[in-house]
């Protein structure tokens, strides 16, 4: 009896200090879980940025630089030599084939007027220059019946059709040719379009192939070939970075190191391949990581897109409880796939539609033991329009995320009655980026916004995040969140171009950016600002970005989050 108190009573010291401490240790385990978080996030926006980046480069590569299309002129026509014939009707015979052609405002003109021989080929050369807008650009206009003495017109456009590829110049004869133009829209007996050739050098100009498309006639009339003049190389690019966009000190993983490897056409199907990863520096490297790896692959074929994509990240952390340290650990897997539609484009627009499916599964752990293992899955579908305005570029995207059950994927929103629920998002976003000059000094302003809104409360997987160098600058780690949320930010960058040694360029910039967020638990609302003053070089091989970030206004009455941040970002690419 003796021996069971004196145990009992060993088991009460034991338990009194022992389960505040792992109690403890399990709120701070779910602190390194959203810091795990908030590492996804950024890199996702990281990911976000260059997709625009990428999308403005390629309008910058194939929009005109006319602010709008040119219109048909309304003058009247100018006197001309020759007999003339009232023309009452002008007919024009498509040969049968569907087309978005807008030939109304040049025909009103012309009907109703006195019209000599010259002002016939004015009209037809007019008419060709609407056929050459919408990319027909080997078709051409005859005039169908020459009897014209009864008022009536009548023209017929002679279409311009596809034949075959050439490589060189040749007939393709090697796998890697012959394997590359499958993957390319089909031309033969197809109205030649330079806009589907725009969209298949596209396709073709890749990381390790440069192309260009000429097009050449064919033997058979009205037919044409398409020469792809190619040049490959064989190393793949590799690139080195470091940053230090953690939000704690040095010694508890401020630094990043990141490397990432493109190869492309390994298979001769225009294909992709990309692998990325990336590790967080801290003291005690044995107890405390955060490593991040992802592996993509891209497949044009035709009008369409296939991107599969995987990544992994996992952390380590070492927790210090009350009287003890406890060892955690967590594991995030995110597969992925995405097929994009080309729907139309011009020399004005493109147009995209997309749908993707996305598998993510959270684990975590402390001591050795799991204490999470949770599974989402989602579907998005989505738009992206890109075009010319106001003399710049501009790219929208707008998608709809809608969780689902595949693969045991779990609920993790709430409706008003606190019933568990999939999740929805709306999400859009909208840069406009344009270059102007003043005297002999050019600049680059650019104008990003983004905005959610989620219909039910759900836990922070989904939330809208702001508050690092791709959303609102002048914070570190995502300091705001929420269902609901948007920000407004601009840049103003004034590039030298110096040319000399290795400096290719350096890049003063200012930005502004602001935002809000709404979190339905709690009805927490919260808007951040803040003030940025960069540097940008291009150094060789080398690019450099440093920028101080002052916030414009704090998050909370301590005033902790008013101190300003400085960025730094280096890559050295091979």
């Amino acid at each position: 009896m003796k021996q069971i108190k004196h145990f009992t009573l060993a088991s009460l010291l034991v338990n009194s200090f022992f389960i505040p401490s792992i109690t403890y240790a399990m709120e701070e385990n779910i602190l390194v879980e959203d810091k795990s978080l908030t590492e996804e996030r950024r890199e996702q926006h990281r990911l976000q940025e260059q997709q625009i980046r990428s999308q403005l480069e390629k309008a910058n590569h194939f929009l005109n630089s006319e602010d709008e299309p040119q219109k048909v002129s309304t003058d009247i026509l100018a006197p001309a030599t020759g007999p003339a014939f009232l023309i009452k009707q002008v007919d024009i015979d498509f040969a049968g084939k569907p087309n978005d052609l807008n030939f109304e405002p040049i025909l009103t003109k012309y009907q109703n007027q006195e019209l000599t021989s010259g002002h016939i080929f004015d009209l037809i050369r007019e008419l060709t220059g609407e056929l050459y807008q919408k990319g027909y650009v080997t078709s051409a206009i005859s005039i169908k019946d020459p009897d014209i003495s009864q008022g009536k017109l009548s023209l017929l456009i002679n279409w311009g059709f596809g034949n075959r590829f050439l490589v060189n110049g040749e007939e393709p004869t090697y796998w890697k040719d012959k394997a590359m133009l499958l993957t390319l829209p089909s031309i033969k007996d197809k109205r030649i379009n330079i806009h589907h050739i725009d969209q298949m050098v596209e396709v073709l100009n890749q990381n390790n192939k440069h192309a260009k498309i000429s097009i050449l006639a064919d033997e058979q009339d009205g037919y044409s070939n398409l020469n792809v003049l190619l040049a490959r190389t064989a190393l793949p690019s590799f690139s080195l970075g470091f940053n230090n966009s953690g939000a704690e000190n040095n010694a508890n993983g401020r630094n990043q190191i990141s490397s990432s490897l493109t190869y492309s056409d390994l298979l001769g199907l225009n294909e992709t391949w990309s692998f990325s990863g990336s590790y967080r520096l801290y003291k005690d490297r044995k107890h405390n990581s955060l490593k991040n790896y992802s592996l993509s692959y891209s497949q044009p074929l035709g009008f369409y897109t296939l991107e599969l994509k995987s990544s992994a990240s996992d952390y380590d952390k070492r927790i210090q409880g009350i009287f003890n340290s406890y060892d955690s650990d967590g594991q995030t897997y995110t597969h992925g796939i995405k097929l994009s539609r080309l729907f139309s484009r011009s020399k004005e627009y493109i147009f995209t539609g997309y749908s993707q499916y996305e598998y993510k599964q959270r684990k975590s752990s402390l001591i050795g033991r799991r204490i999470g293992d949770h599974r989402y899955s989602t579907l998005t579908f989505g738009l992206s329009y890109t075009t010319n305005l106001f003399g710049g570029k501009l790219y929208s995207d707008l998608n709809y995320l809608q969780g689902i059950g595949w693969f045991r994927g779990e609920k993790n929103a709430y409706s008003k009655n606190n019933e568990e629920k999939f999740v929805k998002v709306f999400s859009s976003s909208i840069t406009w980026n344009r270059y102007f000059s003043l005297g002999n000094q050019q600049f680059n302003y650019t104008a990003k916004t983004a905005l959610q809104y989620g219909p039910r409360r759900s836990d922070s997987l989904n939330h809208f995040t702001i508050g690092d160098e791709y959303t609102v600058r002048g914070f570190k780690g995502g300091v705001s969140s929420g269902e609901n949320g948007g920000y407004f930010s601009q840049t103003l960058n004034i590039p030298f171009y110096i040319n000399k040694l290795y400096v290719k360029s350096i890049t003063p910039y200012v930005g502004f950016d602001i935002g809000r967020t709404y979190s339905k638990l709690g009805d927490k609302k919260e808007v951040i600002s803040g003030a940025t003053l960069g540097l940008k070089a291009q150094i060789g091989n080398a690019s450099l970005n440093t920028a101080y970030s002052k916030p414009l206004n704090r998050l909370d009455i301590n005033n902790k989050n008013r101190k300003g941040v400085l960025y730094f970002n280096m890559n050295v690419n091979f």
